[in-house]
C-alpha cells in the first residue's frame, strides 16, 4: 500500500490532543479490485497522562477494477470490492511504569460485503 501521513498536536483549553490521519491507495494483485483506505484518529492522555482515550475513523473504498466476482468469497477477508466505514475507540491504563491495559470497540456504520457487527478487543502492552 501506498500512503501519506498526517500527524500534530493540538490544544482545547489546557488539554493537548494528537491528531493522525493517512490517505493510502492499496494496489491488489490476482484480479482483485484496488482500494482507496483513509483513516483518521484523534486522542488525549488524562489522569496524570496515565490514561490514554483515543478515536478512531477508518474508510475503505474499492475502485470496482477487478474482475472476482464478490458473490464467490463465502465472507472471506479478502474478498473482493469490500467498502467499509468504521468508527471505532480506544483506551489504555498504563498500571506500571513500562505496562498496561487496553481495550478497543470498533463498528462499521456502513459497509458493503462486509459483516455488519462490533469488534472488541482488548489486551496487555508494554512499553519499550
Amino acid at each position: 500500500m501506498i500512503q501519506a501521513n498526517i500527524g500534530s498536536g493540538y490544544r482545547l483549553g489546557e488539554q493537548t490532543f494528537y491528531l493522525k490521519s493517512y490517505i493510502g491507495y492499496n494496489n491488489r494483485s490476482q484480479n482483485f479490485s484496488d482500494e482507496l483506505h483513509s483513516y483518521f484518529e484523534t486522542g488525549s492522555q488524562f489522569w496524570e497522562q496515565k490514561l490514554l482515550v483515543l478515536t478512531r475513523l477508518h474508510w475503505i473504498k474499492p475502485l470496482y477494477n477487478g474482475s472476482l466476482d464478490a458473490s464467490n468469497a463465502n465472507g472471506a477477508i479478502f474478498a473482493n470490492n469490500i467498502e467499509s466505514f468504521i468508527l471505532g475507540g480506544e483506551m489504555a491504563l498504563n498500571i506500571g511504569s513500562k505496562w498496561g491495559i487496553s481495550a478497543a470497540l470498533a463498528h462499521p456504520l456502513f459497509g458493503k460485503v462486509i459483516y455488519r457487527a462490533s469488534s472488541f478487543s482488548s489486551g496487555v502492552f508494554v512499553s519499550f
